[in-house]
């Protein structure tokens, strides 16, 4: 997790944002995005190929996973990239 943390650290100092919710997206089409990901790749039983293979619903937990705000000294460090209205 080090590895992961110091990326992190490395994309807000640099203004790069590291989650939807900082980008203004919600969780309103993640049901949608999981469709349309598994439509591009998957195997037999409908999931999308990887290691493991993800459900609709794991790919909906990753997304909400990556819609959380992580705050550091009670405001977000990142203030870079555009909203989106999804």
């Amino acid at each position: 997790m080090e590895g992961i943390d110091t990326l992190v650290a490395f994309l807000r100092d640099i203004g790069c944002p590291t989650r939807l919710s900082e980008l203004g997206i919600d969780n309103g089409l993640f049901s949608q995005y999981a469709d349309d990901a598994v439509l591009v790749l998957h195997d037999e039983d409908g999931n999308l190929l990887g290691r493991p293979a993800m459900s609709k619903a794991d790919i909906v937990d990753v997304l909400k996973s990556a819609l959380r705000t992580v705050m550091k000294n009670g405001k977000l460090r990142c203030t870079g990239g555009q909203k989106h209205s999804h």
